[in-house]
C-alpha cells in the first residue's frame, strides 16, 4: 500500500495539475490531500497505472471544485484574479501556466479549462485526455476546439520568458522605483490595462483601469495618497518576475506586468492580503 510518503514523489505533479485548473492554492492542496485519501480507500492491487489513475481522480475533483469556485467568484467584490505561486527566489522555470494566460482561463468552463491545461501544460494526448474524463477523443478535441475559440489569438506558448522580458522587466523596476512616470511610458502600450484585486479587504479599483494616460494616473495617485517610505521588490510571481510594494514596511501590493511584443500590455495588482502567501523553498 502507498503511504505519504511514497505519495510525495506525486504531490507536486497532481499540485500543478489542480493549481491550473483552479487558479487557488489553498484549495488545490486540499484537493490533492483529498485524492490520496481517496486512493487509501481503494483497492490499489488491480491499478496497473498508479499516475493515469491519481491524475484522474485529481483532474475530476478539481473540475467539480471550478464550477462552485467559479460561483462564488461571480459575487467577489470587485476583480477577481487568480491566487499567485510566490517565492522570494530569483524566477525558475515552473511546470505553471504565465499568470496573464492564468487570467484568461477565466473564460473557459470548468471541462474547457481541464482540457487546455492537461494538453498545453501537462502535454498529454487526447486519447489520454479522453481516458481521464471519461468522454470521446473527439469530444475532447471539440473542446479544445472551442476553448482555443474563446482564447482568440492567446496561446500558450506565447507566454514563455523570453531574454527581452526579463530586461524590461528590470527597466520597469527601476522605472516604479525612481517614480520615473515618463520612463513608465514608454514601457506601456498605448491601450495597456490595469487590474487591481482587492478582494473587499482593502482598497483597489473596483473596474479595469484602461489607457496608459489612466494607468500612470493611478499609479501617481498611490505616490500621492500614501504616506512613509516605498519600497519595491523584486520577486517570483509564478515563474516569472514581480514586484513587491510595502509602504513603511508594511504590505501594499504585488504587481505583474504582462510583456506582449516587447512592451507591458497588461499590469495585474494584487491588494488582497489574503493571496499572499510566499511558498517556502
Amino acid at each position: 500500500m502507498m503511504t505519504q510518503t511514497d505519495f510525495t514523489q506525486y504531490h507536486k505533479y497532481l499540485f500543478v495539475i489542480a493549481y491550473n485548473i483552479l487558479g487557488d492554492i489553498q484549495t488545490a492542496e486540499d484537493l490533492v490531500q483529498d485524492t490520496y485519501e481517496k486512493w487509501l480507500g481503494l483497492d490499489q492491487g488491480n491499478i496497473k497505472d498508479v499516475k493515469s489513475y491519481l491524475s484522474k481522480i485529481t483532474v475530476n475533483k478539481a473540475i467539480d471544485a471550478l464550477k462552485r469556485l467559479k460561483q462564488e467568484r461571480e459575487v467577489y467584490k470587485g476583480i477577481w484574479l487568480p491566487e499567485p505561486i510566490l517565492s522570494e527566489t530569483d524566477p525558475e522555470e515552473e511546470q505553471s501556466i504565465d499568470y496573464a494566460f492564468l487570467v484568461i482561463l477565466e473564460n473557459l468552463n470548468p471541462y474547457e479549462r481541464a482540457v487546455i491545461v492537461l494538453r498545453e501544460l501537462v502535454g498529454y494526448s487526447y486519447l489520454q485526455i479522453a481516458g481521464l474524463l471519461e468522454i470521446t477523443q473527439e469530444n475532447c478535441r471539440q473542446l479544445y476546439h472551442r476553448a482555443s475559440l474563446k482564447l482568440k489569438k492567446s496561446k500558450f506558448g506565447q507566454y514563455k520568458v523570453q531574454e527581452d522580458q526579463r530586461k524590461l522587466f528590470e527597466t520597469f523596476l527601476e522605472a516604479v522605483e525612481s517614480k520615473d512616470f515618463n520612463k513608465l511610458t514608454t514601457l506601456l502600450k498605448n491601450d495597456a490595462v490595469l487590474y487591481s484585486d482587492g478582494g473587499g479587504k482593502v482598497a483597489a479599483a473596483i473596474n479595469p483601469i484602461y489607457g496608459v494616460t489612466n494607468i500612470l494616473k493611478f499609479f501617481q495617485g498611490i505616490f500621492k495618497s500614501e504616506r512613509g517610505l516605498f519600497r519595491f521588490r523584486k520577486i517570483n510571481f509564478n515563474g516569472k518576475s514581480g514586484i513587491m510594494i510595502e509602504i513603511n514596511g508594511e504590505f501594499h501590493s504585488i504587481v505583474y506586468p504582462d510583456v506582449v511584443d516587447s512592451m507591458i500590455d497588461k499590469l495585474f495588482m494584487i491588494r488582497n492580503p489574503e493571496k499572499i502567501i510566499f511558498k517556502k523553498n
